[in-house]
């Protein structure tokens, strides 16, 4: 079955990002969501009213981004982490996809606040996608892994593709897929320090983060 994926979105720049990796899901195969996070509830009414419609514009605009329409969900929580985490549960994505941090520069990966929390055993594969990449149009032509073992879950994902995979680093890779370590419960995301830093040093492209033993199949 073709992955579902999230895009933790807000109408910033660096999310306009994640949903240039979206869209790239997408093309591959995935089904893909919005999901915008407010951190509280506006007790004036007609200042929630008018939250509610800005909320539901940038969603719209979001969605028409992606080429479509698309399903959107709107989160309450004060953790922007939290919330995501809540929505995977209740709904089953496969994945979320994240922009980089706030003036990364580009071609560079820097996961945000909320994406690193999730990195440390979050519920899904956790996509990051490099700074300025919303000014490109990307396409999953050349897959790198970072595998613990032969077969692994980072492998099955990045062969899923259809696409020429090879090891990591690859500096003409459209994407690089990172395995969880071996030790993480299944279905949880555990990042290793060495592949965060090779993410964040050596990767110009987006990067995809596999759960333990939880390969995504885009059926390519």
């Amino acid at each position: 079955m073709a992955p579902t994926i999230i895009v933790s979105y807000d109408g910033t720049p660096d999310d306009d990002d994640a949903i240039a990796l979206g869209k790239a899901f997408a093309q591959a195969g995935a089904s893909v969501a919005l999901a915008y996070v407010r951190h509280s509830r506006l007790q004036d009414e007609a200042a929630e009213e008018r939250e509610s419609r800005a909320a539901a514009k940038l969603l719209e605009r979001g969605a028409q981004m992606l080429g479509g329409e698309t399903k959107t969900f709107v989160l309450f929580n004060p953790s922007t982490a939290d919330a995501l985490r809540e929505l995977i549960e209740r709904e089953g994505f496969d994945a979320i996809v994240f922009g980089s941090s706030y003036r990364t520069p580009a071609g560079h990966i820097a996961p945000g606040r909320a994406a690193e929390q999730l990195l440390d055993s979050g519920p899904a594969a956790i996509g990051v996608a490099p700074a300025g990449l919303r000014d490109e149009a990307p396409k999953i032509e050349k897959v790198a892994v970072v595998s613990y073992a032969t077969g692994d879950a980072a492998e099955q994902t990045a062969t899923s593709f259809g696409v020429d995979v090879v090891p990591a680093p690859d500096p003409e890779a459209d994407l690089l897929v990172f395995a969880s370590r071996p030790g993480a419960p299944k279905g949880t995301v555990s990042i290793s320090a060495a592949s965060e830093q090779l993410a964040e040093e050596a990767a110009s492209c987006p990067v995809l983060v596999v759960a333990n033993e939880t390969p995504l199949d885009f059926g390519s």
